[in-house]
Order: C-alpha cells, then sequence, then structure tokens
C-alpha cells in the first residue's frame, strides 16, 4: 500500500432511520352483520417496516485514510436488518443522505460498499445519482443505495461500508482533505403494494390488460400495416388454444433476456409456452444499455440459405425427401421420393441445430425450453379456399402454396398449421407435432410477422418491432415458380426494408432462431428497451442453502461455535461456518427438519456441506424412485444405504484403518509411513468398502454420464496419531502386536476428549483425490466418491456415545464412516461409524455395516424446490 507524507484525519460518521406512515398506502375494512351495516367503514395505515441494528452502535464514527478497495471491504461492517413486520408485500429503498456539516465535496475520493445476500453495490460517491427525496429535507445529497422487496415477515441484512478510495491517485497528494469531515444518514423508506407476479406470461398479459380485455379487441386490419393505433396485444388460435401475439411498433414492452441471449417476446403460445425470436447477445446489451435495434448484430452470426438447391419444390421443406439433387416424384408418403418425407435437413436447420448445440444444449436454462410446434405449411393454396395450383413435388410445374393465398391474396393470417406433418417438433410430441426434430428450434413464420404487422411487399414498414434493416428467413413456403426453362423454389422471407417478400432457397439471408420458453418462467423487468424482461434463472444449489440463513455467509460466519459436547437440538438447528483445506465451508447441524434433501442423478441425497471450494459435499440417502414412490424422501431404514460392506475384512494390523493401505490383504505393515509395500499408511490396495464404493460408481455416476457434474474435493482418511495434534503419547501406527502396538488415532482425541471437530486435513497422504488432484491431495481415487468422516458427523451434531435419533444423519443402521479410531489391545483395527442409535461409535474393521457414499457436487449446478423432506432440491 502507498503511504502518504500527511497524517490524515477523515471522520466518517453514519447513521439510520426509517420512515413509516406518510408514504404507506391505505388498507381498508367494511364489517358488515346480516344485511345491516353494524361498525363504521374505516380506513388504516399499515405501520409494518421496523429496522434493528446488529453488533454495532446507532452511529459509527471511524478514523479514516486511504485504503485499497480489499481493504475497505474487509473493515468490520456496519451491519443491520431490514424487517417486514407486516404480512403484506413491501417495496423499500434504501437512502444514503449527507450531513450539511459534512466538509469533503470530492465525491470521487469516496468508495461506498452496500452489500446484502441478494446485492453488492460497490460504487465511488461521484457514481451514485443524486436523488430528490421529499421525505427526506435538510440533508445535501440523498442518493439511492438499494431498491428492493421482501414479503410478508421477511427480513434482510445488509452490511454497509465507506472508506476514503486509495485506488485514486490524485488523493495521496491532495492537501485540502486533510482533517475533512463526512457524515451519512441511512434511511429506509417503504411502501406496502400488490405484490406483482413474476411469472412473464402473468407480466405479458397484464400489459394488454388480461385475457378477457385482449379477446375482447377482435382481429386487426392486416392488409395495412402496423402503426402506433394498434400496436399492443391481440388473440387467435392456435394448435394448443388461445395465444396472444405482439403486434406493433418497436415500443411494444416485448425485449427479454434469457439464456445469455436477447429475444423479442413474439406471442403466448395456446399452451402457455412463449414464443421467442433471437435479436442478438445479452452481451450486447450489456455493452449498448439498450436492446438491438437493427443491423447484423439482430441475427446469429453470417448468413445462411434455406437450402442449397432449389430445382424441386421439395425444397421448400426445412425437412424433405431424399437426398440433395435427387428429384421428388410424389407430394407425400414415407420414401425419399416424397417431397414432404421428413427425412434430410435443409441447409437452415443444419444451421439452427448447430448453433442450438454450442449455445443452449445441456446448459441449465435448457430447461426452460418448451416443445411446441413450428409451422412449414407445405398445404397449397388450393387446400386453404386459394386458385387450383401445381402438385408441390418435382422440379418441372409450377406450385403456389398455403401462405400465397392467406398473405398476398386473402391478408388473412392464421396462426393454425393444417397438416401434421409440418408441425416440426421434437419427438417428445407426436401426437401433435411430427416428432421429427432434434432441438426444439425453428423460424418464424411469414403468418406470424403478418400478423406482428408486416404486409406483404409494403414497403417502409421501419417502425415494426420485427424490422431489422436486414433480410432474414421466415419459416414459410411461397411458390414453385418457373418463369424460366426450369422452375426455382422460393419461400418468404422479412426484407430489409421491412416488408414481407420471397427469394430463392439459395439466396443468403439472416437467421433469428426461436425457441418457446415454458410457461412457468419468471422474470424481473418491464419488458422495454432499456429495462427488458430478464428470466429469473434457478439458483445454484449453493446459493439455494445460503439462502435459508438470512444475511448468508456473513450471518453464518457471524455465528459462534457450536458446543460439540452437546447433540445438536433444533433449537440451534441451521448453518454453521468452519475452514477446510479449501476456504470457508458452511455445514448443516441439526435434526431432520433441516431443509437439506436433494435429488440428484436419479438418488436422494442428505447435503452435509458447501467446502470451502464451493462444491457441495453429499451423503447417500436412497433412490428418486424412493422418493416418487413415497412422495417424501428417505428417513430411516436400509433404503438409505447402497447396502453393507466390511470397511476392511482383516483387521489384525493397523494398516486396515485405511481407505488405502500397503501390501497386499494379510501382509503385516512394518513402517507406518514410506512408499513402500511394508508401510501401512501407502495407499497402494483399496479397502473392501473403497472397492464396493467404485463399484456402485462407475455404475450410477461415471457410466450414467454424471461424472462432469463431480467434482474431485478431497476425503479425508485421517490417520495422524492423536500425540501429533496434542493428546497423549500413543503406538506405532503400524503392525499388529498384543498390547504394545495399542493406537489412538487423532479424531480419538478430538471427538472424544477434546470436542473440537475440524474440516482440515493435515497430512497429504490421507487427502484422497483422483489423479487430477495431486497438488493438494494424494490423487490416489480411481473416482471421487468416499464417505463422511467422523469430524463432519460431529459437526452435524452427533456425539460420541449419546444416543441422538432426531439428527438428520441418524437412520436407524449402522453405517462407516471414513475415520480411524484406534488399533485395541489385541491388535485389532476400530474405525468410527454412527451406530443405529445415532451415536458415535467405533467397531471392527470387518463389521458389516452400511455403506452411504458420499460426493461432492459441482457448484453451478441449479435446483428447484426447498430442501424439504416433502419439496427437496431438486437438480435441473
Amino acid at each position: 500500500m502507498k503511504t502518504t507524507a500527511k497524517q490524515y484525519k477523515i471522520y466518517l460518521i453514519i447513521g439510520i432511520m426509517v420512515l413509516f406512515a406518510a408514504i404507506f398506502s391505505a388498507t381498508y375494512a367494511v364489517f358488515r352483520k346480516s344485511s345491516s351495516q353494524t361498525s363504521d367503514n374505516m380506513i388504516s395505515t399499515l405501520d409494518c417496516i421496523d429496522i434493528s441494528i446488529t453488533g454495532n452502535t446507532d452511529a459509527l464514527s471511524l478514523t479514516s485514510y486511504p485504503m485499497t478497495d480489499i481493504e475497505g471491504s474487509t473493515q468490520l461492517p456496519y451491519r443491520f436488518t431490514v424487517q417486514n413486520n407486516c404480512s403484506t408485500y413491501v417495496e423499500y429503498q434504501i437512502i444514503m443522505s449527507v450531513e450539511q456539516s459534512s466538509t469533503i465535496t470530492n465525491k470521487e475520493y469516496i468508495k461506498i460498499d452496500l452489500a446484502g445476500l441478494k446485492s453488492n453495490k460497490r460504487v465511488l460517491l461521484s457514481e451514485l445519482t443524486e436523488e430528490p427525496q421529499p421525505a427526506l429535507t435538510g440533508y445535501k445529497n440523498n442518493y439511492t443505495l438499494l431498491s428492493n422487496s421482501f414479503s410478508g415477515e421477511e427480513s434482510h441484512v445488509y452490511n454497509f461500508r465507506m472508506w476514503l478510495s486509495g485506488e485514486n491517485e490524485n488523493i495521496w497528494t491532495d492537501e485540502t482533505i486533510i482533517d475533512q469531515t463526512l457524515s451519512v444518514r441511512l434511511s429506509i423508506i417503504g411502501v406496502t403494494k400488490t405484490e406483482p407476479s413474476d411469472l412473464l406470461n402473468e407480466r405479458i398479459l397484464a400489459q394488454g390488460g388480461g385475457k378477457v380485455a385482449i379477446e375482447a379487441k377482435g382481429d386487426p386490419d392486416f392488409s395495412k400495416i402496423a402503426t402506433l393505433d394498434d400496436t399492443g396485444l391481440y388473440a387467435a388460435e392456435d394448435e394448443y388454444g388461445t395465444s396472444y401475439y405482439y403486434r406493433g411498433t418497436k415500443e411494444l414492452n416485448n425485449n427479454l433476456i434469457w439464456g445469455g441471449f436477447q429475444w423479442k417476446i413474439v406471442r403466448i403460445n395456446g399452451d402457455g409456452s412463449i414464443r421467442l425470436l433471437y435479436n442478438g447477445t445479452e452481451a450486447q446489451f450489456n455493452t449498448n444499455g439498450t436492446m438491438n435495434d437493427t443491423g447484423e448484430d439482430t441475427q446469429i452470426e453470417g448468413t445462411s440459405k434455406f437450402n442449397s438447391n432449389h430445382a424441386d419444390a421439395k425444397y421448400v421443406g426445412y425437412m424433405y425427401g431424399g437426398a440433395v439433387g435427387e428429384h421428388s416424384t410424389q407430394r407425400f408418403g414415407e420414401i425419399s421420393a416424397a417431397a414432404t418425407y421428413n427425412e434430410t435437413n435443409s441447409t437452415i436447420k443444419d444451421e439452427l441445430d448447430d448453433w442450438y448445440e454450442a449455445n443452449i444444449l445441456d446448459k441449465p436454462f435448457e430447461t426452460d425450453v418448451a416443445n411446441n410446434l413450428f409451422c412449414n405449411d407445405r398445404q397449397l393454396k388450393s387446400e386453404v379456399s386459394g386458385e387450383a395450383t401445381g402438385p408441390g413435388y418435382g422440379y418441372t410445374a409450377e406450385s403456389g402454396y398455403a401462405s400465397d393465398y392467406r398473405l398476398y391474396t386473402n391478408k388473412k393470417p392464421t396462426l393454425k398449421c393444417g397438416l401434421k406433418n409440418d408441425r416440426f417438433t421434437t419427438s417428445a410430441d407426436s401426437i401433435i407435432g411430427n416428432g421429427v426434430l432434434t432441438y426444439s428450434v425453428g423460424l418464424l413464420t411469414a403468418d406470424e410477422a403478418s400478423m406482428a404487422g408486416l404486409v406483404y411487399n409494403t414497403n417502409n414498414n421501419t417502425t415494426n418491432y420485427l424490422y431489422t434493416n436486414q433480410s432474414w428467413w421466415s419459416f414459410s413456403p411461397y411458390y414453385m415458380f418457373c418463369p424460366f426453362a426450369y422452375c426455382t423454389a422460393r419461400m418468404l422471407i422479412v426484407n430489409s426494408s421491412g416488408h414481407l417478400y420471397m427469394d430463392w432457397t439459395i439466396m443468403p439471408h439472416g437467421s433469428r432462431p426461436s425457441v418457446s420458453l415454458i410457461s412457468g418462467v419468471r422474470a424481473t423487468g418491464e419488458g422495454s428497451a432499456a429495462d427488458p424482461f430478464v428470466v429469473v434463472t434457478a439458483p445454484t444449489l449453493g446459493e439455494a442453502i445460503l439462502a435459508q440463513e438470512v444475511g448468508g455467509p456473513a450471518m453464518i460466519e457471524a455465528k459462534a461455535t457450536p458446543d460439540f459436547s452437546k447433540i445438536a437440538t433444533s433449537e440451534y438447528a441451521g448453518l454453521y461456518a468452519a475452514p477446510d483445506e479449501y476456504g470457508m465451508s458452511y455445514y448443516y447441524r441439526g435434526t431432520k427438519e433441516l431443509n437439506n434433501n436433494l435429488i440428484w442423478g436419479g438418488f436422494q441425497w442428505k447435503i452435509v456441506r458447501i467446502n470451502g471450494d464451493g462444491s457441495i459435499r453429499l451423503v447417500y440417502n436412497g433412490t428418486q424412485a424412493q422418493f416418487i414412490s413415497k412422495s417424501s424422501v428417505n428417513d430411516t431404514g436400509e433404503d438409505t444405504q447402497i447396502g453393507t460392506s466390511r470397511f476392511n475384512s482383516a483387521i489384525y494390523d493397523a494398516k486396515y484403518v485405511g481407505y488405502m493401505y500397503g501390501g497386499l490383504e494379510g501382509e503385516a505393515s512394518t513402517q507406518r509411513n514410506g512408499l513402500t509395500s511394508a508401510a501401512a499408511s501407502y495407499n497402494e490396495t483399496s479397502s473392501t468398502i473403497k472397492g464396493i464404493l467404485d463399484t456402485w460408481y462407475k455404475t450410477n455416476i461415471f457410466d450414467q454420464g454424471l461424472g462432469s457434474q463431480v467434482v474431485d474435493n478431497l476425503f479425508c482418511n485421517d490417520r495422524q496419531l492423536q500425540s501429533e495434534v496434542g493428546g497423549d503419547a500413543t503406538g506405532p501406527g503400524y503392525g499388529a502386536c498384543y498390547l504394545k502396538c495399542v493406537t489412538h488415532y487423532a479424531a480419538s482425541y478430538r471427538i472424544i476428549e477434546n470436542k473440537t471437530p475440524t474440516l482440515k486435513c493435515d497430512l497429504k497422504n490421507d487427502r484422497f483425490t483422483t489423479g487430477t488432484d495431486i497438488e493438494l491431495g494424494n490423487g490416489s481415487l480411481t473416482y471421487p466418491v468416499g464417505l463422511l468422516t467422523s469430524d463432519e458427523a460431529s459437526m452435524a451434531g452427533l456425539v460420541h456415545n449419546t444416543n441422538n435419533t432426531t439428527n438428520y444423519l441418524y437412520t436407524n443402521h449402522d453405517w462407516w464412516l471414513l475415520t480411524p479410531d484406534y488399533v485395541d489391545p489385541n491388535g485389532y483395527a476400530h474405525g468410527w461409524h454412527i451406530d443405529l442409535s445415532g451415536k458415535l461409535y467405533d467397531h471392527w474393521a470387518n463389521y458389516l455395516y452400511g455403506a452411504r457414499p458420499s460426493v461432492s457436487l459441482i457448484s453451478g449446478v441449479r435446483v428447484t424446490g426447498i430442501g424439504s423432506a416433502n419439496d427437496p432440491f431438486k437438480a435441473l
């Protein structure tokens, strides 16, 4: 850090206050008995917001000097809790007001940091916008630090810090700042409101006044381009029910951010899913501060042909019969000679599939995608009341398609799709749709573009929300046209002038993928270009776990260390913090009421802790099928384990406390450590239980393609001696001999005598990892699977030789832990386990006890659910 020639004496003072009922809305209560009113009509204001201060005095006075952001952000915070004591939804703002007595005027020198579970706003004072606050008077400036909301009886915890910014080079030589002061006051302004729905489709419908109001509008005039006069939401039927579609200008609030991309919302489909049209990347929005309006950024990179050939009617198909260059000889049929046989991908389908694979497939948000049909309507115009036309196959005759009649002649677009063969869906839907798609991605139809406000061959519609100053493909066939000695297949496009037009299938135009999101997606924002809807992505498992504790990590770490000499009760159940080899870990402690249940990979799991690297430590609890059958996670019984196993089949040697050990089974160890088969702790031979766990993992995780979601976080088979962690002198930790070889391991001292469990693992040799980690771990594992330690069980709330049937690890069965306990006077190796009464205990390593695999899940896995027994977290 820089040093300064002057002694800075800057006094930063903050206080806090709250504003109440003057800004709250009224609640009306009318009381009636029978048919007559028996009491007065009443209006009562709600006065429900309260503030409690945790850990600091009412005014915090700091003597400050310039700090780096790292120093500033780690100083003692001014911590406060905003508590909603109402049963109603409340929106609030946190306002920072600068007192009149303050003398620091250079806003570039002051750094403000407001951190909470859902926000962290670290900015210079100069970056905050000064806003008038009628309810706050007598201050130099008022700044809104944060706007947030909460439901009834909810509370939010914040840490406030401010410091002189040592990142500003000028502050170190500016003598005018010496002996200056800054005093600010934090105010909470709240108002009760009706809680808005965050369901995207409900927020869309609210823009049009709801379904009834939208349906009452009738149809617009599709022969004319949409103007401000008919901009809004309209209703029409599709194959699933009533659809609500956007029509009109760029002023529509139909902008969305989802999956790292910008989208235009085209309509709510009849099944409630939401049809989107690609409009660029989220990164472009972040750079520009607004949605893309025109230009190549509104389409995926480059241009595409619809098909690489045009000399056959089959090339109007998103898929078609036969190979490229082979002529069709009939219109329908499940043979390659049929023009409409969905056998061969079009050029643009390959492009869209490639884009989907690269950008959506297997991403956490892919679960938001609905399998709603895309209509490649290959009906002839004669089949929709138009004039007679050609055959719809081959290369020698003209054929006019239904969209020609609807959009050019009749001006009556539709969201219906007449032929099932042309309703493109994935195999998940072969009832309404054709089931031939690989992925649920396609293009908009020309009918959808017409309903949005475009008209065939009507130029200069540059205000429509679909106009981009680029030409781009629709999904709609138009004509097999024969003006010359040969015929050419033509599709409808959105022209660069903002109208519907047609072009040959071999011409290059833009690709704007279309997908549909499931009806249940939730979103923030208003849908405007500057404040688009943003789909609320399901939280990561780590986020969902930490959200269970008000205040998140800061408040968890502020808790006192539990008393590990006593079993955990419901009074002290929750999340606690302790360091492990990777950083700060947050572990569950307490009873079965904890919301630490997870469904992942076809199995039930108990969540034990968030590891220091952010991964999630789990312990097996049964199968998903068992949960589905009972509508609740397993509580006790054999279903909570994969079976039984001996820890090791042999026990007459200290080496058999090891998850791996030196030499073959039956060969005596003659030393404790070393890279030789004679060493008890040499990780050469797998224990019996390791073989069981490896086989289970390979079959159920690795072979099922789930291994990429498992983190190589260490399992600690702590073979330190108790004398090495502060306990009494003990035996040698190898061999087997009567009385002289009695060995007590470190966990015996920690768990039985000292009651100080740890998540640390001191010996690298005992930190079991796979070969992907040979720096921190020993690299000896084949698969990243192991067992819980006795320390983890102690921190979860179990105690040596004390029954505990309410703990979340209790199953009414004995099951193995990974931790060595001792070698008895007979030379028999003992390991720790949880017994059928729920106590921590030890027994010979050759006993048959339950095996409950433990793995660590990646931090980024996203989940639904709340973690309870009936509504567990479910990995997406």
